[in-house]
């Protein structure tokens, strides 16, 4: 993309988010003495990263985890934007507000479908048929929790049971839980709905794969460079105690050597000779070790985002 368009994404992006507040504020780390952004704009800040290369396919988990639910409103219809555009977003949600703005949903248990399709009326419609019939004015989502994977009747049989029976009333719930999951995942099995699925992967209506626009292509080394040197220069600055150990320590460095071969060039034929060659070991040495000490505790911290940053 040119540079116009990028900065354009980057400013839609901080208000579809709500981060223009936070726009020039230094991410931090949560366990420094400056904390930086909230947990919040941190957790919208990721997602805004993984939204700015705009990817073919979205995992996200729990994305609205942490934040306000006018916030989790706002990233949950910004990703259903995203979908409509014809990106394929997965994700997990226990926000039950956002239900509606899903186009499908998947509800499991232990690893096997309960329910996959439509959400909305027609998840509904579904477990009715099956015997749970989501009273009107309750949240789907919270009905399906509670009284299928949840288990709700369970601790029903906590809060009624008296004198020695608690225990058998327990098992005996948890025996009717397990018996009405299995029953639930057998008839998805050999639903309707799930022939329907079935019969879409054997032989789909969408043919067309991968358009070549569609490919994207990374950008040149020197632009990588100019990037990840533009990068480390903010966070060094940001940093004044690490520029001034280094003052330090060069000067330190600089005062000691100085000291130790001083009047070396009043010194003549072999022990001047031998002076000098120790004035070079022992300087290119002490860049070596310089180097070293100030660069081991930058690739510690940044090799989290390195990995991070090579894997997508």
């Amino acid at each position: 993309r040119v540079p116009g368009e990028k900065e354009r994404l980057v400013d839609q992006l901080l208000e579809s988010l709500g981060l223009e507040r936070a726009a020039n504020t230094a991410i931090g780390e949560p366990d420094a003495a400056k904390k930086g952004v909230s947990g919040g704009e941190r957790k919208r800040c990721a997602l805004a990263m993984e939204l700015l290369i705009r990817p073919g396919v979205l995992f996200l988990d729990e994305p609205t985890t942490g934040l306000d639910a006018a916030t989790a409103l706002k990233v949950v219809k910004l990703l259903r934007r995203l979908a409509r555009t014809g990106r394929t977003v997965i994700m997990t949600i226990p926000s039950s507000e956002a239900y509606l703005c899903f186009d499908d949903y998947i509800l499991m248990s232990d690893g096997q479908i309960l329910y996959q399709g439509e959400a909305g009326r027609s998840a509904v419609d579904y477990f009715a048929r099956h015997g749970f019939k989501c009273p009107r004015y309750s949240s789907p989502p919270d009905y399906f929790f509670m009284y299928i994977l949840h288990q709700r009747r369970r601790r029903q049989a906590w809060e009624v049971s008296a004198g020695g029976s608690m225990t058998d009333d327990v098992d005996a719930a948890e025996q009717r839980d397990s018996d009405q999951v299995r029953k639930l995942l057998r008839a998805w099995a050999t639903s309707p709905e799930a022939r329907a699925i079935a019969a879409e992967v054997q032989s789909p209506r969408r043919r067309g794969g991968i358009q070549a626009t569609a490919m994207k292509y990374q950008s040149s080394t020197w632009t990588q460079f100019g990037f990840l040197y533009g990068r480390a220069s903010k966070n060094a600055f940001r940093n004044p105690m690490v520029l001034a150990r280094c003052v330090v320590m060069a000067l330190f460095q600089i005062l000691l050597m100085g000291l130790t071969f001083l009047r070396t060039d009043q010194k003549v034929g072999q022990a001047a000779v031998q002076n000098r060659l120790g004035v070079l070991f022992f300087l290119s040495a002490a860049k070596v070790m310089t180097g070293l000490t100030s660069t081991i505790p930058i690739f510690l911290r940044e090799r989290n985002v390195f990995l991070r940053e090579e894997s997508t």
